[in-house]
């Protein structure tokens, strides 16, 4: 619940600095492919579970708050498997689920600066929120994610252009405590936090209004 209520926060601000100083807007539908991510786990029988790669697809709207920053809010969303590698070796592995995966992130970009280029390449960092949505009697999750990633920019004329994204993309699953032991022999437990990691690869055509 607290990660909900920072995200929205995050996307108020965002939103309320878009409507002060935007002067371009863009709508973009994207498809593409997200790689496969996986997690080391302690579970009796497997040594790591997976979410399958598959196709990606969402759509974006963004606004230009000055000639070389954009804000945009972000959808996407992959169908896949969750399954878990057996510890064993040659076993294969046990597919558990079909699951539903939606990201909801503020992205903010930086487009380099290229003078009178029709193409323009951009740096991403956004966040927000994952959202799994096991298809069976399990509950669905949401939990905290990021990106980082680039691309580019091709206008085809001052309407109409075409972007190709690549990001790298973290989802917190928990944390969990872990034996420490320093130079002196002392020992401590300390948190460590544990991602998903994933990568997505994305092309769409945007318009501009």
């Amino acid at each position: 619940m607290k990660r909900k209520k920072l995200f929205l926060i995050i996307a108020l601000v965002a939103f309320l600095s878009t409507m002060t100083w935007a002067q371009r807007i863009e709508l973009m539908p994207f498809a593409g492919y997200r790689t496969t991510g996986s997690l080391k786990v302690d579970s009796v029988g497997h040594s790591k579970f997976t979410i399958d790669d598959g196709l990606a697809f969402g759509v974006s709207l963004g606004f230009m708050t000055s000639p070389t920053t954009q804000v945009e809010f972000m959808w996407s969303q992959t169908n896949s498997q969750v399954s878990g590698t057996l510890i064993q070796p040659g076993m294969g592995r046990d597919i558990f689920f079909d699951v539903h995966t939606s990201q909801f992130h503020v992205n903010f970009i930086y487009l380099v600066p290229r003078y009178n280029s029709r193409v323009v390449p951009y740096l991403l960092a956004g966040l927000g929120l994952t959202y799994a949505d096991p298809k069976g009697e399990t509950n669905g999750e949401t939990r905290f994610s990021f990106s980082i990633g680039g691309g580019l920019k091709i206008m085809a004329n001052e309407r109409l252009g075409f972007r190709f994204q690549g990001k790298w993309i973290p989802t917190y699953i928990n944390t969990k405590s872990e034996l420490w032991c320093d130079w002196w022999g002392f020992c401590y437990a300390i948190p460590i936090s544990q991602y998903m990691s994933q990568g997505e690869f994305t092309g769409g055509i945007f318009f501009r209004f």
